[in-house]
């Protein structure tokens, strides 16, 4: 598995053309395993600081776009159309452990809401924490990957649960 490689200039915008997935687009992040299940921020009753991330059938709703934030460290952050406050941020808890839930958090800077995209095969994509690089985003796939499954990290073992890829959407 290799890690992307990108340039970021003064101003925090990349340098580099072609990049992907672009920072100016909105994406659905699809499961690897069930490529009908999204990254979803639970929206109920609405979205605030700790809303759970899970994965959920496509539905086109913003809790489900996302959008990449290249950072000057050579992380990315995961930002939500349905609040741009609002990241994917793994819980507080040090130390990181297998199984620590994702969800969503206004915007901080710490190493909680950043990610390492690596890219192990094809078009599916791997986000290792940047709190604790052996832990990767996991849709946890007990009893089976199905609707409201929770997002969590676990430490990577190759599996298509950990595995995700970038769809436009408009």
């Amino acid at each position: 598995m290799t890690g992307l490689q990108f340039q970021i200039n003064g101003s925090g915008a990349t340098s580099q053309t072609g990049l992907f997935p672009d920072p100016n687009k909105w994406y659905k992040i699809v499961s690897r395993s069930n490529t009908n299940l999204s990254l979803d921020i639970n929206a109920f009753p609405s979205i605030t600081d700790r809303s759970n991330i899970q994965v959920w059938t496509y539905g086109n709703g913003t809790n489900q776009n996302w959008k990449i934030q290249y950072n000057v460290d050579g992380s990315i952050t995961l930002v939500s159309r349905a609040k741009t406050s609002l990241v994917a941020d793994i819980c507080l808890d040090v130390p990181l452990n297998n199984g620590s839930n994702v969800y969503a958090y206004t915007t901080n800077g710490t190493n909680n809401q950043k990610w390492i995209l690596s890219n192990p095969e094809g078009n599916n994509y791997v986000f290792s924490s940047m709190a604790n690089y052996a832990l990767c985003l996991d849709a946890n796939s007990t009893g089976g990957l199905k609707d409201g499954s929770n997002v969590q990290v676990w430490t990577y073992g190759g599996n298509y649960n950990q595995q995700w890829q970038f769809v436009e959407v408009p």
